[in-house]
């Protein structure tokens, strides 16, 4: 087996859940700071979620894949948009290849005297994939936070303006699968632009709540408290384990723009 193939199979197991804390925060810190190999990741969650759709997975890989992607909304909407457009591209096909059976039964109703009759072709529009949307009660901005594969060129984090005057964010942390509650510590760090990581809040014996398909966690803390950049949201257990890491950016105000400009 060469070297690839092992990373790939390293690679599934890491979007599977198969792999332990250590290395699974490896691969999260090279995939943050390294954009090409945040391409062979989304490479390989591309090849993963056809295998699922083609039955491809052993036992298994379809049970941990099912309790993963089919339970936050994020990856359930990227792989509700790879199975779209894998039918439009096999409509595609299709339709080709009537046209070609068109095309030889109008040479030879040529040929006989014989009138064909055209067809209406239908078009297929595949479903595109959603980000992360943004709410924004009046009390509070809300943001909601799905762990999964999003950064990286081309995709979008979810994000959010810091308003103006100051006021109170609430994250939404998912938590797919996990359906008993229990309290959490809450890690927020701020990532520059050299890929250091800084702790800019802490927030202790967070207590989930439930919600479809598992339980969630809402951080609630003072938009003040922070400043614009890419933070990584951090959900540590009491036994110190790191149960889910997110991903999310913050914009600046819009007085912050108008005062650089």
């Amino acid at each position: 087996m060469n070297s690839e193939s092992i990373q790939n199979g390293i690679l599934r197991q890491y979007l599977l859940r198969m792999l332990s804390d250590k290395d699974a925060e490896a691969i999260e810190e090279r995939y943050f700071n390294d954009a090409t190999f945040f391409k062979e990741l989304r490479a390989a969650e591309m090849k993963l979620i056809c295998d699922h759709l083609e039955g491809r997975l052993n036992e298994h890989e379809r049970r941990q894949f099912e309790s993963r992607y089919l339970h936050v909304d994020t990856l359930r909407k990227l792989v509700e948009g790879v199975r779209a457009r894998r039918l439009a591209v096999r409509h595609a096909a299709r339709r080709r290849l009537l046209h070609l059976a068109l095309a030889g039964a109008v040479g030879c109703a040529a040929i006989l005297g014989v009138a064909i009759f055209g067809y209406n072709r239908t078009k297929t529009a595949s479903t595109p994939v959603q980000s992360a949307s943004v709410a924004s009660p009046p009390a509070a901005i809300r943001l909601a936070l799905a762990p999964g594969i999003i950064k990286g060129p081309g995709s979008t984090l979810p994000e959010f303006t810091l308003p103006d005057p100051p006021q109170l964010v609430s994250l939404a942390a998912e938590l797919p699968g996990q359906m008993s509650s229990a309290a959490y510590t809450a890690r927020l760090l701020n990532v520059d632009l050299e890929g250091i990581h800084k702790n800019v809040w802490t927030a202790r014996a967070i207590q989930s709540t439930p919600r479809t398909g598992g339980q969630q966690v809402i951080v609630e803390l003072p938009s003040a408290s922070i400043s614009p950049g890419d933070y990584i949201l951090e959900l540590e257990m009491e036994s110190g384990r790191i149960r889910e890491t997110y991903l999310f950016r913050v914009k600046p105000s819009l007085k912050e723009k108008e005062n650089r400009q």
